[in-house]
């Protein structure tokens, strides 16, 4: 957070664990209230998603990319609303169809 911020907007940052010897993998985190933070429009935080695996990975830039587009379609909105990890996902895959 020093060098970079995470927070990518619409209520939605991106952290990245390097992390020795692992297979990629995320984290999803939603905030039980909004989290004031520096944020490029001004949005308080209300979703994480980490984003582990090697340092040297070359898809992390598309990952990222691809996180960005989904806050864009209002990932936050979608995923704060869900009640369980399965409707989480659902309303993940609705995100990805659009």
């Amino acid at each position: 957070e020093s060098e970079l911020s995470s927070a990518i907007g619409a209520g939605v940052a991106v952290p990245c664990a390097f992390i020795a010897n692992t297979q990629p993998a995320a984290v999803l985190i939603t905030l039980a209230a909004p989290l004031a933070y520096s944020t490029p429009d001004h949005q308080p935080l209300r979703l994480v998603i980490v984003l582990a695996g090697l340092k040297r990975a070359t898809d992390r830039s598309a990952r990222l990319a691809h996180v960005a587009r989904l806050a864009a379609r209002g990932l936050a909105d979608e995923l704060t609303r869900a009640s369980s990890p399965a409707e989480a996902i659902s309303r993940l895959a609705l995100l990805e169809s659009l």
